[in-house]
């Protein structure tokens, strides 16, 4: 019997014994070239997450055993826990016909504190049990960003690794982050399309959840009915994710979007403040100037620089306040306006819970107002 036809009752044994969320084959231990870990097992405690490696041979001889054990102790570098495993039947034919070899070959293992198990028809019993030893960190989360990006089919949550990324800059995170990053706005526009009643000025065969661009300082996200290559010439809402957190606004952030805020502003200021001042606390209105980098006066305009001039919370927003923003705007040569509905820093609980989606829904119907107004 291959080794390969030896991993499924391993796998089972994995999952039954240590309730993995996920297991996985030959994933690839780059401590040493080419070397890949037969079956790994990924397990959550609470916040910590634990991997067991398992080596597996398809036959019992001296230099089997030893050349299984060396690779075992490279495994618990990065492991949690660290096994050799055995078929069954070539575990007993071994004990009957050189006990004194196996039981010193067992003693070997279990003084380095490797695991043992006999590989059955169905599932694995356990000859020596493992034991745990510290781990090489960087290539334990290589490992586990592995298995993670190789079964992360489905967004259920960010976690503070995600955030960690864009300030840590860990290359071998990136494809994860990104993916489920994928996977949030997949999501989220399968709920907005099932609800469609909820978002009159949203055409659904239209409707864009993308990701715009991703940064190694943080990335950007765009629900509009626009493509990106047209994007920053009508508001939209923007999602941005980075290190401090989540944020999610709508943006005008073009000489053409801001000059449509500033004309209806001007002309409808009434049904403007009554929109803003319907908002909660949480809603604020945010204007900067854009401006050429000094060091780069005739950079493209994705490059400039953006300086925060106003920040003004919605509700409390009055018409001398009003007044104001739309002098400033007038008097700035390249301006952005931005409503944001919510800014969550990294100490939010939501943006590490399931309900995420449902949130961020829930303020896209909030502020449909204001956005059917501008639009």
């Amino acid at each position: 019997m291959k080794e390969v036809e030896l991993y499924p009752i391993v796998k089972r044994f994995l999952n039954s014994r240590f309730g993995c969320v996920s297991v996985e084959d030959k994933v690839v231990f780059n401590l040493l070239k080419n070397w890949k870990i037969d079956v790994v097992g990924m397990v959550r405690e609470n916040s910590e997450v634990g991997i067991i490696a398992v080596e597996v041979k398809r036959t019992i001889r001296p230099d089997t055993f030893l050349q299984a054990v060396s690779q075992a102790e490279m495994y618990q570098k990065v492991s949690k826990l660290a096994y050799i495993a055995f078929p069954e039947s070539e575990i007993l034919e071994y004990r009957r016909s050189f006990p004194e070899d196996w039981e010193k070959m067992i003693n070997i293992a279990k003084a380095k504190g490797i695991g043992v198990l006999s590989i059955g028809a169905k599932n694995c019993t356990v000859v020596e049990e493992a034991i745990e030893f510290p781990q090489n960190l960087e290539v334990y989360k290589d490992i586990i960003y592995q298995i993670e990006e190789y079964t992360t089919d489905t967004f259920s949550s960010f976690t503070h690794e995600d955030f960690d990324y864009f300030l840590r800059k860990e290359e071998k995170r990136k494809n994860l982050v990104k993916r489920k990053i994928a996977l949030f706005l997949r999501k989220l526009k399968s709920k907005i399309l099932n609800n469609c009643a909820d978002f009159p000025s949203i055409d659904p065969k239209k409707l864009h959840v993308e990701m715009g661009n991703f940064y190694p300082d943080g990335c950007w996200c765009y629900i509009s009915q626009e493509p990106k290559s047209i994007l920053s010439q009508h508001p939209h809402f923007t999602i941005g994710i980075d290190g401090q957190g989540i944020s999610l606004c709508i943006n005008m952030e073009s000489d053409r979007a801001v000059a449509r805020f500033l004309r209806k502003a001007k002309s409808d200021q009434n049904a403007l403040l009554e929109i803003l001042q319907n908002l909660n606390e949480e809603y604020f209105l945010k204007i900067f100037e854009r401006v050429p980098p000094p060091e780069s006066p005739k950079a493209p305009h994705f490059m400039w620089d953006w300086i925060p001039v106003y920040v003004l919370y919605a509700p409390y927003i009055d018409k001398h306040a009003l007044a104001l923003v739309i002098r400033k705007l007038e008097n700035l040569q390249h301006s952005v306006v931005r409503l944001y509905c919510a800014n969550y820093n990294r100490d939010s609980e939501i943006i590490y819970s399931p309900q995420l989606i449902g949130e961020i829904f829930e303020l896209l119907k909030e502020s449909q107002t204001f956005y059917s107004w501008i639009r």
